[in-house]
């Protein structure tokens, strides 16, 4: 383990080497589930409404958090993971 800069041991990247293949899916999966649990945890208001067919949908703030977050998981999920580009 290199530990540069003062880092903290758990800070450190896996380099590419070393990262876990998954599939796209799954991959997905992970991206949504992140993204849909900082939505839930972080709103304050009701982080739904009902589109004109009468279907639930993210209001325009918990959607863009829910694009927000899903930016941000997909990058630190890319930290760790590969994404199988053969499933797509």
């Amino acid at each position: 383990m290199n530990i540069e800069n003062n880092e903290e041991p758990w800070t450190e990247v896996p380099n590419e080497d070393i990262k876990t293949l998954i599939d796209s899916p799954t991959w997905r999966d992970l991206i949504n589930d992140i993204a849909s649990f900082y939505v839930e945890q972080s709103a304050l208001d009701d982080i739904w409404e009902e589109d004109e067919h009468g279907s639930q949908q993210y209001t325009e703030d918990a959607q863009n958090k829910y694009i927000f977050a899903c930016d941000a998981a997909e990058e630190m999920i890319g930290q760790y993971f590969i994404r199988d580009e053969d499933d797509l």
